[in-house]
């Protein structure tokens, strides 16, 4: 009744009618229950500001302070409760996983004892609000940050993706940032990235099918920087009526046009100094298609409702922004420390320097 409701808000009460038959109400005709195809909107029903989880139901996120090593603030050593998770098989090929071999991954894929074929992947990397300070230097803040990448971990899809410097200053609000960004390629087929199912089956995608357990990849907003052949099999329009194609999204040498970028890009600020994140979106894009029926030859596991459907065809079902940035409080902290530093640091040295000169009299 609530998928229906939903339904009905959207394509009227006949449609939603004729879709609920055809679902979940085949629970009631054939003993069948089928829910929605992936995509359908719905509220959880859950509101955590009203009333908190059971604490017993939650897994455990440790993460380390950079007490002991400045470059590790942040890092994550637990996610969820595990530390390791398996994320991929070597399948021989570069191709999608097979209904079965999804189905079955569930049942040997583990890593305390993996086999020799299983991806198992650390927790590690962090989730980007910090670097380890560049600290004041002689001449003020630093004016470099201490790395020029790190590892953010998304513990959706149990991997981490590397953030690295655009080799950009930026201005926010008058504070001077360094600007991180994920490359181009980072979604692209390797060697390397192959092991964790990046690439497959074609250059944008990253594959979540065996930690989703169906079909599923990771990819930028629209498929940014992916094979074309994911734009051509589906059609999709941005909230600007704009219908995103090859053509309207690349300039004639295949270089990503900038208002595409900047809308759909991922990127981090950085304050050299200080190592915070001060500005950030992080933007990805989730996609499932239909896998072979392991029943009916030619068909998608669908058979049973949607017979046609074609198999393979990645279909986005939403795309989504992670935005953080300082409040004003806080850049105004940061600019008034900024200002004695500047202030006091000149006349801290000459202090020194005269002191210096008295003891060598002395």
């Amino acid at each position: 009744a609530i998928v229906e409701s939903i339904y009905a808000s959207e394509y009227g009460a006949e449609e939603a009618a004729s879709f609920a038959e055809t679902t979940c109400g085949l629970c009631e005709s054939v003993g069948l229950c089928a829910a929605p195809l992936p995509g359908i909107a719905e509220s959880s029903g859950l509101d955590y500001s009203e009333t908190a989880p059971d604490a017993s139901s939650l897994g455990a996120y440790v993460k380390r302070t950079g007490c002991d090593d400045l470059s590790k603030i942040g890092a994550y050593v637990q996610y969820d409760g595990f530390t390791v998770a398996p994320v991929w098989v070597d399948l021989g090929e570069r191709r999608n996983p097979t209904l079965a071999e999804i189905n079955a991954f569930s049942s040997y894929a583990n890593c305390d004892s993996p086999v020799a074929n299983i991806t198992c992947f650390d927790v590690s990397g962090t989730d980007g609000t910090a670097l380890k300070p560049g600290g004041v230097t002689i001449n003020g803040m630093a004016q470099h940050t201490t790395a020029d990448s790190f590892n953010s971990y998304l513990g959706a899809a149990e991997i981490y993706i590397t953030i690295s410097t655009m080799d950009t200053e930026v201005n926010f609000d008058g504070v001077s940032l360094h600007r991180f960004g994920t490359a181009t390629d980072i979604f692209d087929y390797t060697d390397d990235t192959a092991d964790i199912g990046t690439g497959i089956p074609v250059n944008g995608l990253h594959q979540l099918s065996f930690v989703t357990g169906f079909l599923s990849y990771m990819s930028g907003p629209f498929f940014i920087h992916g094979d074309t052949s994911l734009l051509e099999a589906v059609e999709m329009t941005n909230t600007n009526g704009t219908v995103m194609t090859a053509d309207t999204m690349y300039d004639s040498d295949g270089t990503l046009l900038d208002s595409f970028t900047s809308a759909y890009g991922t990127f981090v600020d950085i304050e050299s100094g200080t190592g915070q994140t001060m500005r950030a979106r992080k933007r990805s894009q989730v996609s499932y298609s239909l896998a072979a029926s392991t029943s009916v030859a030619n068909a998608s596991m669908s058979d049973m409702l949607w017979p046609t459907l074609p198999t393979e065809v990645v279909l986005p079902t939403y795309w989504v922004q992670e935005a953080g940035e300082a409040k004003d409080s806080v850049l105004d902290t940061f600019k008034s420390t900024l200002t004695l530093v500047k202030t006091f640091l000149p006349g801290l040295i000459v202090l020194i320097i005269v002191g210096v000169l008295e003891l060598h009299v002395r």
